[in-house]
């Protein structure tokens, strides 16, 4: 302490930070605002955070890949679904495991801009996956588009049925005369 001071000085600010509470309220209002719809619909939604941890399915998840409803509860690290579908037999086959959790782990780390890719289950059905950027990591649709596909299939089966009988015909036609 200096005697020889005659005034003291404080230094120090303040912030108003009451703008960045009301967005950060609101952002979060925002949140649980589309978590609720996502809940509400019948195709399959899932949240992976940063960390590749997931913070949200909704019960069409649940039920697509047969999971119990607390499965969520916990966190689990995208690897333990993995694991999980892969000894469920729900997992496409794949031929290196390891190889596959470790690309499927990347691609969250890499994702930019919204991705999509079928998947084919050892049961028969297809799954349609999109994956997108979302502000806590990646969010992703899963979609049962196997009748879609056998309808697809049957409708081209038509067409080739009928193009190809009434190629038959004018064929057979045009040699009887």
């Amino acid at each position: 302490y200096d005697s020889s001071l005659k005034t003291s000085h404080t230094v120090g600010s303040l912030t108003d930070i009451t703008g960045f509470d009301e967005a950060k309220r609101s952002y979060q209002v925002h949140l649980d605002t589309h978590l609720d719809i996502l809940s509400s619909l019948d195709t399959a939604f899932c949240i992976i955070n940063t960390g590749h941890e997931f913070t949200f399915g909704n019960a069409a998840f649940l039920k697509l890949w047969n999971l119990p409803e607390n499965f969520i509860d916990n966190a689990p690290h995208y690897n333990v679904f993995l694991d999980r579908i892969r000894e469920q037999r729900t997992l496409p086959e794949v031929s290196d495991f390891k190889a596959y959790k470790d690309e499927e782990n990347k691609a969250f780390d890499a994702l930019t801009e919204q991705r999509e890719d079928l998947l084919y289950i050892p049961d028969g059905r297809t799954f349609r996956r999109i994956r997108a950027p979302h502000p806590d990591g990646t969010i992703i649709a899963y979609e049962d588009i196997t009748d879609r596909l056998a309808a697809a299939s049957a409708t081209c089966l038509r067409f080739s049925a009928a193009f190809l009988t009434t190629s038959a015909i004018r064929s057979l036609s045009s040699r009887l005369t």
